[in-house]
């Protein structure tokens, strides 16, 4: 008696199975294809009874055999064709998949090299600017310098002109002071002579009263007039005098003012030279910046000639597939 879930329909599927794969047809090897189930007395009583009904229709069995064993190919064929259809479908979408990820990295980063050139631009511009108001400023403190050296020299020139005349005013008042001198020692030799003349020529005098009246008149006007000159002279050693200490007054103020055009002049010097310190580092960064704009722009050729490989490739990995698809479409019609 059979076992529960054996059957005739059982034992002929299994052994059908068995020929399509061009295997032995045994009650062993039915028994295996069945899950080793059923006892092998049935099997084998399956087996006779499907041979009876084989030699009666061996034709129609055969036929029906080959037609099953072609389907079942068939069958088989297609699915590895749809299976490795879909391997190529997967592989496509996951090849479509990381080259847009790849075009999107690379638009990005394109995106991000664009900012940071823009932004490079943008730092090379205001360098470009603050390049320019620095050579102004230099400019302007070229002039300004220059404008001091004028000054300098014209106050050099006017403290020049200010020693000259103090010189010659020196002169003068030592010309006044010699020719005072030589008049009061000329009128003291004269008063001496006149006097050892009176004393030696007493009698002589007496007799020569009223000329020596006369000439003592005159000498009494030329006297005056001799005292007026030396007053003049005093006046005018006086107003020398004063005019000498406003000369030495001017004098100092003048190397006050001499001074402080020089201590400007330092600091003016100091402050050219700070600018020219900040107009070579601003040199020397906007060299800098035009290097890095420079890689960045070999990069940004290398980064568009990737992406255009990258969609080239894509491109014909597509036209492949759309081949693989017409092909599979003309095989399966």
């Amino acid at each position: 008696m059979a076992r529960g879930g054996i059957s005739k329909a059982a034992v002929e599927q299994a052994r059908n199975a068995l020929l399509a794969r061009r295997e032995s047809v045994s009650i062993d090897a039915i028994r295996i294809e069945l899950g080793n189930t059923g006892s092998k007395t049935t099997i084998h009583r399956y087996l006779k009874e499907l041979e009876e009904a084989g030699n009666t229709q061996l034709t129609t069995s055969l036929s029906e055999e080959l037609t099953f064993i072609v389907e079942k190919l068939s069958g088989r064929l297609l699915q590895e064709a749809n299976e490795i259809i879909e391997n190529e479908r997967v592989q496509h979408r996951e090849a479509i998949t990381v080259r847009d990820v790849r075009y999107e990295q690379l638009r990005q980063e394109l995106l991000e090299t664009q900012s940071h050139r823009d932004e490079l631009m943008g730092k090379l511009q205001q360098q470009e600017h603050e390049s320019k108001a620095l050579k102004t400023n230099i400019d302007t403190q070229k002039l300004t310098l220059e404008r001091l050296k004028t000054n300098e020299e014209a106050m050099l020139l006017r403290l020049a002109d200010k020693d000259q005349q103090i010189a010659s005013l020196e002169e003068k008042h030592a010309q006044s002071r010699s020719a005072l001198e030589h008049y009061r020692n000329s009128v003291k030799e004269q008063r001496e002579q006149e006097q050892h003349r009176h004393e030696s020529q007493v009698q002589q005098l007496q007799l020569e009263i009223r000329a020596l009246n006369q000439q003592l008149t005159a000498k009494q006007l030329e006297n005056a007039t001799v005292q007026k000159q030396c007053a003049r002279l005093e006046t005018l050693l006086e107003g020398t005098s004063e005019q000498l200490q406003k000369a030495e007054v001017s004098l100092s103020t003048m190397t006050n003012v001499k001074l402080a055009l020089e201590a400007e002049n330092h600091s003016f010097k100091q402050q050219i030279s700070a600018v020219e310190d900040r107009y070579q580092q601003a040199t020397s960064r906007i060299n800098s910046l035009n290097t890095q704009l420079a890689e960045q722009t070999d990069k940004n050729a290398l980064l568009i000639i990737e992406v255009q490989s990258l969609k080239s490739t894509a491109n014909a990995q597509k036209d492949i597939m759309d081949r693989w698809f017409i092909e599979l479409k003309g095989a399966d019609n």
